[in-house]
């Protein structure tokens, strides 16, 4: 359905019929009532029948009575319970409020958004959005079933599906106070209903900004990697896939992947929240993992000492395995190397100089090279 269509027939040349805007409508089907059989009807029987049946059984009028009555009262009970049925499933539609803060007095346009009713300014909203600027201005563009134009006593009301109230909430709280996170950056939940709400509405200059925090926060750099675990990582990987931030991915990932139980809760691969990530996502997961497993056994395996230090092999032995080191960070190879470089060799085990600044340069190539696998394992870096 074309925008111009939807939203004006004005412009449209006066040899054709204005198109009607199209109004949602629900018939709600008519239920008959039950109409209740009288005692007198359900008692009643021919003479003839009250002869035969007693000379069979001096009862047997009063139980045939009986036993109409109660299939009269099993059809009625069935009746019932369909109409009940009908009842529920043409429920009406819950009334849409307004909203607390952006339901703007003098605004001229109404949003309808999870039964949340937003009136703004038009002109602000085809200035930010181009999703707007489409919709509000009748130009020639597709729009899909997330649109719905309809007229009621607000005047003209564009219901919308690709966004929610809350996301909504949060893009328009940016628009009005722009440098409210320039200093302090918005809460995670915060910036991804910035985000999304953003991606779906084409509002490019937030969705800029609401991008450059998220890459802050999740750098693809291995020097802003630190021994802390991040939270988020479910959420943000959900996010990245939806709204196709792929520079953001590489460190939810490994986020993810360093954690028992990739930081979820029952072996399930979702938040709290709901939040899931693809079946395709899950085995790079568990493939990235196994090659980590498998990179940080070949690091710790063979320590390169010189051969006049290798009586100081007791000292690797104590520092790596017994200390515990090796099984802390058997999912995170990156972080275990940083530790072992900052182990000092030489002044606490005696390790001769060359031998520990060899072993620090190899570590270090090994960071940065099995970050750089990372991204091909998890599908991001193919030229690598």
């Amino acid at each position: 359905m074309s925008v111009h269509n939807a939203v004006s027939s004005t412009s449209l040349p006066a040899t054709q019929p204005p198109r009607p805007r199209p109004v949602a409508r629900k018939v709600k089907p008519q239920v008959r009532p039950i109409e209740l059989q009288s005692s007198s009807t359900l008692s009643a029987t021919p003479d003839n029948e009250d002869g035969d049946r007693n000379k069979n059984n001096g009862k047997g009028k009063r139980r045939a009575s009986i036993e109409f009555f109660r299939s009269c009262k099993e059809d009625i009970s069935k009746e019932s319970r369909r109409s009940t049925k009908c009842s529920k499933l043409d429920l009406p539609a819950p009334v849409a409020h307004k909203h607390e803060r952006f339901w703007i007095l003098d605004g001229n346009t109404v949003l309808e958004v999870g039964g949340v009713l937003f009136r703004l300014h038009r002109s602000r909203l085809v200035d930010q959005s181009t999703f707007f600027a489409g919709l509000l201005n009748d130009q020639d563009v597709l729009m899909d079933d997330s649109v719905i134009v309809e007229s009621d006593e607000h005047g003209t009301v564009y219901h919308l599906s690709n966004t929610t109230s809350t996301d909504l909430e949060a893009l328009l709280q940016l628009d009005k106070d722009p440098m409210a996170y320039y200093f302090v950056p918005p809460a995670f939940q915060v910036l991804a209903a910035i985000l999304r709400a953003a991606t779906a509405l084409g509002f490019n200059t937030y969705r800029a900004f609401a991008v450059k925090l998220l890459e802050n926060a999740w750098s693809s750099s291995l020097t802003d990697l630190t021994a802390e675990s991040k939270s988020n990582a479910v959420e943000v990987v959900v996010l990245a896939r939806t709204c196709g931030i792929e520079s953001v991915l590489k460190r939810a990932f490994y986020e993810m992947v360093r954690v028992s139980g990739y930081g979820l809760g029952d072996g399930e691969l979702d938040s709290a929240d709901g939040e899931e990530i693809s079946r395709a996502d899950e085995r790079r997961l568990e493939r990235m993992r196994e090659h980590l497993i498998s990179s940080w056994s070949q690091d710790c395996g063979a320590h390169g000492l010189c051969p006049a230090m290798c009586w100081k092999q007791d000292a690797w032995e104590r520092r790596v395995h017994d200390s515990g080191l090796y099984d802390e960070y058997q999912f995170d190879p990156l972080c275990g190397l940083q530790a072992l470089i900052d182990i000092k060799w030489d002044e606490e085990e005696g390790w001769c100089s060359d031998c520990v600044r060899v072993r620090r340069e190899a570590w270090t190539r090994m960071r940065q090279k099995t970050w750089e696998r990372i991204g091909v394992w998890m599908g991001l870096d193919m030229n690598n």
